[in-house]
């Protein structure tokens, strides 16, 4: 609560990437995530459930930068971890705070 977000993708010939941007928050510093999913209509290995939409998991979460051990972006996109991502400021990216992985192609 309290985040403006928006998201954002990029591709290469090796794997594409989405991210879930926010560039202000209540505390000003910090985005604390419980549960981020991604979900897709094609087809891949990397799925799970059934037809039409499914959910797609990371080949590798990214993100701007954490609280430290134990609040990385794992938890966030991780089923049934339990834990959240602490969320902070990217130094190089004008302070956005941002989550996302890495996802097979096709």
């Amino acid at each position: 609560a309290g985040a403006k977000s928006s998201s954002s993708s990029s591709s290469s010939s090796s794997s594409p990437s989405y991210r879930v941007r926010c560039s202000d928050t209540s505390s000003g510093w910090a985005w604390d995530i419980c549960d981020l999913r991604f979900f897709s209509t094609k087809s891949s290995s990397n799925m799970s459930g059934g037809g039409g939409v499914q959910r797609v998991y990371p080949l590798k979460p990214i993100e701007s930068g954490s609280a430290g051990p134990g609040y990385s972006a794992e938890g966030a996109l991780s089923t049934g971890s339990g834990q959240l991502w602490g969320g902070r400021k990217d130094p190089n990216n004008g302070g956005d705070i941002w989550i996302g992985g890495k996802f097979p192609v096709g």
